[in-house]
């Protein structure tokens, strides 16, 4: 199955504030969201979902976990088939559309 991991702009703008109060410049916090984005991209399409043992709160959308640095990340996930037959195949798309370090009902 492929994986394809998408970002909200809104979740990208609220992690640069969240790391912006933890840096002290905003160029490092651009240089921390980006590693950040990157490694969440890298582990979302590895596993196609946040890997086993993970931190998760359950939501009707979708799922919150605890990503690292007390900083948790909302994902959503949609499956479906691409392609044309005989070469369809599933496609997995996981969307990080929020990001917050306490977010509501978690």
């Amino acid at each position: 199955m492929k994986v394809v991991v998408e970002f909200r702009p809104e979740a990208r703008a609220q992690l640069l504030r969240l790391l912006e109060e933890s840096t002290s410049s905003l160029a490092d916090a651009l240089i921390a969201a980006t590693i950040y984005c990157e490694e969440l991209e890298d582990v979302l399409e590895e596993h196609g979902a946040p890997p086993p043992g993970a931190i998760l709160r359950q939501r009707a959308t979708g799922a919150w976990w605890l990503y690292a640095n007390g900083i948790w990340v909302a994902l959503t996930r949609e499956e479906r088939y691409v392609g044309l037959r005989p070469f369809r195949r599933l496609q997995r798309t996981v969307t990080v559309v929020a990001a917050a370090t306490r977010p509501n009902g978690v």
